[in-house]
Order: structure tokens, then C-alpha cells, then sequence
């Protein structure tokens, strides 16, 4: 019983390894996307790494970033916040949030999402 318990516990590991590495993969795509401009597509990748693995704060600053990219503030708002909440020790989060406000948009809905 005991061993079907330890393989058990591997596999569960090997599992969540397989779909982390699945979730980088879409970011990694995602970022060599954005570099060459092609946003939409970035997007799609950003939301599978998201869709795969939703607790990577890395994921969502990335995301928030590209948001930035397109001018879509309020996402952008929404997807750093998640990152910080998610991992705390993520300074260009922080320092990318300051800047949406920075801009002086917190007379727009930002306010509100935060």
C-alpha cells in the first residue's frame, strides 16, 4: 500500500513537471512573438501558458506587458496586479504597475481594477 502511495506521489510530480514545462513552452513562444511585433498571436500563446498553468506570476506580468504593448491599459492593470499577488519578489511588476499610473490613468477605469 505504501508504495502504491510513493509512485502515486511521483507521478502526480512528473505530471505538474510535463504541464510547467508545457506552460513555459507557450510563454517562451509567446515572447519571441511580441519581440517581432506580432501581438495577436503573442496573446494567444500568453493565454495557453495562462490556460496551462495559472499560477505563475511570470506568465501574467508577461502578459500585462504585452497589454501595455497594445494599448490595453486596464488589462494590463489587472494582469500585473495578478502577477504581484502571485509572487511578491517580481520588481518589474511592481515597476511597470507604477507606470500604468504614472501615465495618470487612474482617472480612467484602472482605479477601479485596482
Amino acid at each position: 500500500m505504501v508504495l502504491c502511495v510513493v509512485i502515486t506521489v511521483q507521478s502526480f510530480f512528473a505530471l505538474y513537471k510535463f504541464v510547467e514545462n508545457i506552460a513555459v513552452a507557450y510563454n517562451n513562444d509567446a515572447l519571441a512573438l511580441m519581440y517581432k511585433g506580432k501581438n495577436n498571436e503573442a496573446l494567444e500563446k500568453f493565454n495557453s501558458a495562462i490556460g496551462t498553468l495559472s499560477t505563475n506570476g511570470l506568465f501574467f506580468m508577461n502578459r500585462g506587458t504585452l497589454y501595455y504593448k497594445m494599448g490595453k491599459y486596464p488589462e494590463a492593470l489587472k494582469d500585473l496586479t495578478q502577477a504581484i499577488r502571485l509572487d511578491q519578489s517580481m520588481p518589474n511588476a511592481y515597476a511597470n504597475r507604477a507606470y500604468l499610473y504614472k501615465l495618470d490613468l487612474r482617472t480612467s477605469s484602472l482605479a477601479r481594477l485596482s
